[in-house]
């Protein structure tokens, strides 16, 4: 069936609103499902949301009855309020409705399920109706079961894979089997003063498990894939606001590089395998479930237990804070993102706090003063960031709306409600 000149296919009960060129990409996808149909017990595949199950036989007939009716609502409605652009023929502004159409038949991988960001995500994708799938290999950089307690709302809903990237040949075995469309890629050693402590660790968890990650994807025909970079890359940046077209020629830690090495093995593997890959780099996200090496987090729990608190260099470097749901809400425009093959994104607030503002907001929060123990910089902390977002504004969509001065109250209940 054509719609504006675009098929209009039918994959295991869900309705895919696609270019001819997506369709060729899933190709592999679909032999994939061939392969997982006869793995299937019961009539049920695990892992994917009970409303893409595979249904008996007479519901079946009854569901595809319901989806050829409401195909022709769609063309209906679609062929009545949208154009199409000539020689291409692409729809063009059909917006949301295209994505709950197209987002229901992917799957997508999320490395670092189980972190802070990571952790919000996948709740997110789950509750656009994706097909959702956790990898995280639950180190132990801070307490596993901080991770599993993340998870516990969503681990019915969404396979948990324990594997770590740097195992190669179960990272080839698992996009192999399993047959993902797209991936975000958000496992790494995180932290830039651990990082000079343990250069090698950094490099093999961050960039040999990048380079095995995106190996195993191209091999498996996956098609996107999200990186999660970095504000750090910007090393000593003197411009402010910090633009994705910036030449970045020194980073001053080791996880820093770690990051710019993984935005050139996405932009290298897009190239050669005209794989869509898009490199977000995120600044200084707080909010629920946040590390708890993490200043925020480490802070207040310093000030509510009345301990005191390390202050490194003498409170005036500033970071570019981003509440989590902001964060979340530019990875989702990333997936729905069909621009370049190949793309970097800055998520952040476009606002700067110096750290000692950022103390006294915590303060005012929990209600109690700081205990402050100051300390000489440390290396390889750099002095500011601040994020230009106007590109990912204007081709994502994004568009973040919690100040920090609302965010934190908010990060300071969550914590007052899961102390131990």
């Amino acid at each position: 069936m054509m719609i504006f000149g675009e098929p209009l296919r039918v994959i295991r009960q869900r309705t895919v609103l696609a270019a001819e060129r997506k369709i060729e990409a899933r190709r592999g996808w679909k032999r994939g499902q061939l392969e997982r149909r006869r793995n299937l017990k019961g009539g049920i595949e695990l892992g994917w949301p009970g409303q893409f199950r595979r249904k008996p036989p007479g519901e079946r007939s009854k569901q595809a009855g319901r989806e050829k009716a409401e195909v022709e609502r769609s063309a209906l409605h679609l062929s009545s309020t949208r154009a199409i652009t000539s020689k291409s023929t692409r729809v063009i502004g059909i917006g949301n409705r295209h994505w709950q159409i197209y987002s229901r038949a992917m799957r997508i991988l999320v490395t670092g399920g189980a972190g802070f960001i990571g952790s919000h995500l996948v709740e997110k994708l789950l509750e656009l109706g994706y097909g959702v799938a956790i990898l995280d290999d639950f180190n132990d950089f801070y307490d596993p079961q901080i991770k599993r307690a993340n998870i516990a709302a969503v681990k019915n809903h969404a396979p948990v894979f324990q594997l770590d990237l740097r195992n190669n040949n179960a990272v080839r075995d698992l996009l192999h089997r399993e047959k993902f469309d797209g991936i975000v890629h958000l496992a790494a050693r995180a932290g830039v003063r651990p990082s000079i402590a343990h250069p090698q660790l950094y490099y093999d968890a961050n960039v040999i498990g990048t380079l095995h990650l995106l190996d195993a994807a191209q091999a498996a025909g996956i098609e996107r894939l999200i990186f999660g970079s970095s504000s750090s890359v910007y090393g000593i940046c003197k411009t402010v606001p910090f633009s994705e077209d910036f030449p970045l020629t020194q980073t001053i830690s080791p996880y820093a590089a770690t990051k710019i090495a993984g935005e050139f093995l996405c932009s290298t593997f897009s190239h050669l395998y005209q794989m869509r890959m898009i490199a977000l780099r995120f600044f200084t996200v707080y909010g629920a479930r946040q590390r708890p090496d993490l200043a925020i987090h480490q802070f207040t729990r310093k000030i509510l237990a009345n301990e005191p608190i390390d202050q490194f260099g003498d409170g005036t470097t500033r970071r570019d804070y981003t509440y989590i749901d902001d964060i979340i809400q530019g990875v989702v425009g990333a997936l729905k993102y069909d621009g370049a093959m190949w793309d970097i994104f800055n998520l952040g607030e476009n606002d700067t706090v110096q750290l000692k503002d950022l103390i006294e907001a915590i303060e005012a929060a929990v209600g109690r003063k700081a205990k402050i123990n100051q300390l000489p910089e440390q290396p390889g902390d750099v002095p500011l960031t601040c994020a230009n977002i106007s590109k990912a504004r204007r081709l994502l969509g994004y568009n973040p709306t919690t100040k920090l001065r609302d965010g934190l109250p908010k990060f300071v209940e969550w914590f007052r409600a899961h102390q131990q």
